[in-house]
């Protein structure tokens, strides 16, 4: 067992220095088919809500995630809640290696500092290009970059694609280099799935999940692959579940009370009181089993994740809760200092003329966000939110129509009262001109 930690920490080392994605889950052609799938199941339920440019970016994302050392940060065992680690060595602590990838989800400080990078306490939260946190993504599509915070999408459902591995949710380490080393043979057998070759994992996914963060997603995956599945290294060991007792045995394989698969059982000898048994993971058939349920999973999950990405964004663009968030070490630390007792009496020594207010409206935003362009509706409940541009035509408060009034050239006054606009605008289905009317109104004043 020794033995097996050295190389395992050998290949680690190997990993370290050159950086290949040796401990990735499924390969990368086969997330961003998973990608492709998810985005046709969500675009089947709420219309067509990305450009093929978009849809593009968030499958690009989706295989990104797997670049350089990131994938030591896209293991999470739900039963002992942790991520990637090597167990103990010599009898000594548990070596970790990497986040558990539902803290890695959204860890902007992490990211940020990941991989030679380094945030500087003058530069602002959302700054560091290594940076694909859930948080800078719900900034970046609102208030900056769309596309980048499309591409963080992607590398978001990554993590929760590789919650759909076995071996990723049951700490089974698999490190290989080129299928040399410890490969694990589910990813090996889904190689096979490609952006071609999936062919519609059940577009009309039913019963979307329904959760109020990423980590959530990405936990209640991993614990549903982890009780209902095997790796390699993990037969009927180091878990309480799948339990070999529940099982029925039906040709030659194991299944679980839902009908799927889980191993297979061979005879491989007699023994004088019994036969003895072995329990086999290398089975295409089984493979396949694993596949297609495991493959739905990540898609019907993947739907919900992305539904919750764009309400998130509603509700940044209404709030500017992240927009406020993004700022430098610095400044936090000044804005914390003059909210101490204690800066009364500095500014009794020192003259400081500055007050809370002061500092509030030297660090607001200085640049002009892009959710100002529009004021969006209210999320009144979790179903489904369209685009913005779709929920713009139908959802609009009367409270938030002033009434304007025009000068007619024979000096008489025309009065459109925010009833009359409301009944305009349901009939050209067109989002209020907010800009204009404000611009008549200070003309009228």
């Amino acid at each position: 067992m020794e033995i097996k930690k050295l190389v395992t920490l050998f290949i680690i080392c190997i990993n370290i220095i050159y950086t290949p994605a040796i401990s990735s889950a499924y390969s990368i052609p086969t997330h961003k088919a998973l990608s492709q799938e998810t985005i046709r199941a969500y675009e089947a339920i709420y219309g067509n809500v990305f450009t093929p440019q978009e849809e593009q970016i968030i499958i690009n994302g989706s295989d990104e995630e797997d670049q350089g050392t990131r994938p030591f940060n896209h293991f999470y065992d739900p039963i002992n809640k942790q991520g990637l680690n090597a167990g103990k060595w010599f009898g000594l602590r548990k070596i970790s290696i990497g986040s558990a990838s539902p803290i890695w989800a959204n860890d902007t400080i992490a990211q940020a500092n990941w991989s030679g990078n380094k945030l500087k306490s003058t530069d602002k939260l959302f700054s560091n290009d290594s940076d694909y946190s859930w948080d800078r993504g719900v900034y970046e599509y609102v208030h900056n970059n769309r596309n980048r915070g499309l591409a963080t999408l992607g590398h978001i459902l990554h993590l929760l694609q590789d919650t759909t591995v076995p071996a990723h949710v049951r700490n089974d380490q698999h490190l290989n280099i080129d299928n040399k080393g410890d490969p694990d043979p589910y990813e090996t057998y889904t190689k096979k799935y490609t952006q071609d070759t999936i062919r519609n994992i059940l577009v009309n996914i039913v019963d979307v999940p329904d959760y109020s963060s990423p980590q959530e997603y990405i936990q209640n995956t991993a614990t549903y692959t982890n009780k209902n599945f095997l790796s390699k290294d993990t037969v009927f060991k180091g878990y309480e579940e799948p339990n070999i007792a529940s099982l029925r045995y039906k040709d030659g394989f194991l299944y679980n009370d839902i009908g799927i698969k889980i191993v297979k059982k061979e005879i491989v000898g007699s023994q004088l009181f019994g036969n003895k048994y072995e329990y086999i993971l290398q089975s295409d058939t089984l493979h396949s089993s694993y596949w297609k349920n495991l493959s739905y999973q990540s898609v019907r999950h993947g739907v919900g994740l992305i539904n919750l990405f764009m309400h998130a964004a509603e509700d940044e663009a209404d709030t500017f809760t992240l927009a406020r968030k993004n700022k430098s070490q610095q400044e936090t630390s000044f804005e914390e200092t003059i909210r101490k007792p204690g800066f009364a009496i500095i500014k009794t020594f020192y003259g400081s003329s500055l007050t809370e207010q002061d500092v509030q409206e030297l660090n607001k935003p200085t640049y002009v966000s892009k959710a100002s362009q529009f004021k969006p509706p209210k999320v009144l409940n979790k179903s489904p939110v369209p685009p913005y541009k779709e929920i713009r035509e139908i959802d609009i408060d009367i409270k938030d129509l002033p009434t304007i009034i025009r000068g007619r050239p024979d000096g008489t006054n025309e009065i459109i009262t925010p009833q009359q606009q409301l009944e305009q605008i349901k009939k050209q289905k067109q989002e209020p001109n907010y800009e204009q009317m404000s611009a008549t109104l200070l003309a009228m004043e």
